[in-house]
């Protein structure tokens, strides 16, 4: 009860607003700028921004520079004044990736994003928490513009957190100075920093600490089923919304996650080739190394398909006691209500990142039978099959890119999407649903580039946040009828754990017996048992 009284407390001085934003909001009028607020560390000034409030570049922990790279993210310290955040702050050091955060890097970059409608602390509203994607290489939530969904009456929050060398970097010494003897879920453990900051001080901008959604998308996505299965994140968000995760970990393109064993190997392999392993005081001389030569010698390469190291989540016994997908199978999960899904044709983007012509069909076999082993001939055999007798009606969930003259190529491409993306779904709503948690699934289908790159990975969060590709009118009235139904399926699901709203098409929720996908696309419907079979075979890769 102490406990409780003193959070209840913090909260309510944390939220002091100036007196004459007070002074309106009590005189029932919204101020016509942003208020102040009082935040961890001090004062904060927004900026207005279309209809709504934005406060960008707010600090959410201390920069993690010098002793404070590969540490746990610290409380933010004070400042004096009122911190105009009206400009978002860098983003983590990156290479040029799909996903690359645009504008500054630097390893200062440890800052959140608040849009907000007009009127300030006082209201309950839900709130939406973006988690980017990129391969745990590269991103910013700064690409993400989240003043659609808040005129929908939420409050959305997009967030930076360590990427690459910088988040998820592992060692034998830095495991041995963990008091939790671990090292490398830097970037995992900003995130949770993140949602704990919303929890603290998310009232002052008119949102319910209560009724937190987060949401994200591929490496954004894999992150959140990772913090469903880790003990700690418990309690920090209501529901989740999960959007195209590849959390299984079978090296299929990029690895999920990492034994600490194999990561802390990695880190000693960058050690010695950064010149630090014969240092006397090895950490030290790893802290000072400058983030740009980290960056380059630490190779982690672009995303979506790495040619570099690759650097993700640790299996390390405390933010991760094990595999995702193993502790989904035991049932240790938090059971919060879901929304998971993927797009149809999530790996055709490896056709932008293979560069011009199409992938090689000798490559695309080797790649292929490396991943899948023993199963190549009955993953691939899914694959190509599907394709000859798909109904190719446009917008159709069983419609699809169809073979070519190689064939190969295109199998690749769905094998990929069906083994990394859709079975692993499937999977996590059946576990969700089998453990009482009202879960709702979903295909994006919509081909606003044309049906050879189809339902790329990505391709819906343009329709998720209104903006992005809608701009370029790619689609036209359907895009933005499109989107104006994804908005309000998520804001109604942030809002109340249910999706239904209005006048939209009913989305039934999920079970293993029913398997109501709801289709999102030109056409928006409810779909069951989507590539039932061959999510049977391809679950044999990662079930153990």
């Amino acid at each position: 009860m102490l406990f409780l009284a003193a959070a209840v407390a913090g909260s309510l001085v944390a939220c002091a607003s100036d007196s004459d934003d007070v002074r309106d909001e009590q005189a029932g009028a919204a101020p016509a700028e942003p208020p102040v607020v009082r935040v961890d560390g001090g004062r904060v000034g927004g900026v207005r921004r279309s209809s709504v409030w934005a406060y960008l570049g707010v600090p959410y922990a201390a920069p993690p520079v010098g002793e404070l790279r590969w540490q746990p993210p610290q409380r933010v310290s004070a400042w004096e004044g009122v911190r105009a955040c009206d400009a978002f702050g860098p983003s983590c050091p990156q290479g040029g990736g799909i996903f690359g955060g645009g504008g500054e890097q630097s390893e200062d970059c440890l800052y959140l994003n608040v849009w907000t409608p007009p009127g300030g602390a006082g209201r309950r509203l839900p709130v939406m928490v973006f988690i980017h994607g990129g391969s745990f290489l590269s991103g910013s939530g700064s690409i993400y513009d989240g003043a659609g969904l808040a005129t929908r009456d939420v409050v959305v929050v997009t967030i930076n957190y360590r990427l690459g060398p910088f988040g998820f970097f592992a060692h034998p010494l830095l495991t041995a100075e963990s008091p939790h003897a671990s090292s490398g879920n830097y970037g995992l453990l900003d995130q949770r920093a993140a949602l704990e900051w919303v929890r603290r001080n998310i009232a002052c901008f008119g949102g319910d600490s209560g009724a937190v959604t987060v949401f994200g998308e591929s490496a954004g996505g894999a992150s959140i089923v990772d913090h469903l299965v880790s003990p700690d994140s418990e309690g920090l968000f209501a529901r989740a919304i999960v959007q195209s995760a590849p959390y299984v970990d079978d090296g299929i393109v990029i690895y999920s996650t990492r034994p600490l064993s194999v990561a802390e190997r990695l880190g000693q392999g960058l050690s010695r080739r950064l010149g630090c392993a014969d240092a006397d005081d090895e950490l030290a001389a790893l802290r000072a190394v400058s983030a740009d030569r980290l960056l380059d010698v630490g190779d982690p390469g672009d995303d979506l398909f790495p040619t570099g190291i690759t650097y993700q989540p640790v299996v390390d016994g405390w933010v991760l006691p094990d595999e995702p997908v193993d502790l989904l199978t035991a049932g240790r999960f938090g059971h919060v209500p879901l929304i998971i899904g993927s797009t149809r044709e999530e790996a055709a983007i490896a056709t932008v990142a293979a560069g011009p012509g199409e992938l090689d069909p000798v490559e695309a076999e080797r790649h292929l039978r490396r991943i899948y082993g023993e199963h190549f001939d009955a993953i691939v055999g899914l694959s190509t099959g599907a394709a000859e007798e798909a109904d190719t009606e446009e917008g159709g969930a069983d419609g699809g890119r169809g073979t070519n003259d190689d064939g190969l190529p295109d199998a690749a491409i769905e094998s990929v999407t069906l083994t990394l993306f859709t079975a692993p779904a499937r999977y996590a709503a059946d576990r969700m649903a089998a453990a009482g948690a009202p879960t709702y699934r979903y295909l994006f289908t919509a081909a606003p580039l044309g049906e050879r790159l189809g339902a790329f990975h990505g391709s819906e969060l343009p329709y998720v946040f209104g903006s992005g590709l809608l701009d370029l009118d790619l689609g036209g009235d359907r895009s933005v009828e499109l989107s104006a139904a994804m908005m309000d399926y998520w804001t109604a699901f942030a809002t109340t754990g249910d999706p239904n709203t209005g006048d939209l098409p009913d989305w039934p929720l999920w079970s293993s017996a029913t398997q109501h996908t709801q289709e999102l696309g030109w056409t928006i419907r409810t779909i069951d048992h989507y590539q039932d079979h061959e999510c049977d075979v391809a679950q044999q890769l990662f079930v153990r």
